[in-house]
């Protein structure tokens, strides 16, 4: 197989990456240094702590936002359920 596009790195953006570029008819070779491809979309355990470090919150999710177009384009739209939440943090500052 001859590639087109080596991607090194199995997180989201590698992912996202990789299945856009396969998607328009590239062949795509993926290199991730882990087990499983997840970036930061995991659980992991250290010591006697589990850290969940999935993504709970995406930005620019409006009806002509970037967000949606990537979903639709790779067919995750249908799998994926879009909810809108309130702020989870907000920034104040006194000065």
């Amino acid at each position: 197989m001859k590639e087109n596009t080596i991607i090194s790195g199995g997180g989201l953006a590698g992912l996202i990456a990789g299945g856009i570029l396969s998607k328009s008819g590239k062949k795509v070779v993926l290199l991730e240094q882990h087990q499983k491809p997840d970036g930061c979309v995991t659980l992991f355990k250290r010591r006697d702590f589990i850290m969940e470090v999935g993504l709970y919150e995406m930005s620019d999710i409006s009806e002509h936002g970037s967000t949606l177009k990537v979903f639709d384009m790779l067919g995750g739209d249908q799998q994926v359920e879009f909810l809108k939440v309130p702020k989870l943090y907000a920034v104040l500052s006194e000065r």
